[in-house]
């Protein structure tokens, strides 16, 4: 989905990462390695001025943390928050070829259990919070 804003934007998507490095697009390993290589995509592309989509998870608070840091200002940070049933993120895992269901299932589950609402992201730092839903 990211992909589809085009050229305006620099993607950095975790999965690519970590199948780049690891020839696999789910958490096995390496994992200090992918989010190094993610940090460091994302503060060279904002230091030159790019606009960043940080495409990942970032289930954690601590995770979203992370994604907020570094030379930030002129840019405005926006949270699309998927709040999809579990059978339509299953079905999306599976064709994208991604996760094992168990996994997707473990991480659905724990992300429904601390599921941050608009107005805690919003005062996490972001500038505007969408949320889809199926």
């Amino acid at each position: 989905m990211a992909e589809q804003l085009g050229d305006r934007f620099q993607v950095i998507n975790s999965d690519a990462i970590r199948k780049r490095l690891t020839g696999k697009s789910g958490p096995l390993g390496r994992e200090e390695k992918v989010w190094g290589t993610f940090e460091a995509m994302k503060l060279k592309a904002l230091q030159e001025g790019r606009s960043v989509v940080l495409d990942a998870c970032h289930m954690s608070r601590r995770a979203r943390w992370h994604s907020l840091q570094g030379p930030n200002a002129g840019h405005r940070k926006v949270c699309v928050l998927f709040d999809l049933p579990l059978a339509v993120v299953l079905a999306r895992c599976r064709e994208a070829g991604r996760l094992p269901p168990e996994e997707v299932e473990r991480m659905w589950r724990a992300f429904q259990a601390i599921k941050p609402t608009p107005a805690e992201l919003r005062r996490e730092g972001y500038d505007e919070v969408h949320v889809v839903m199926e």
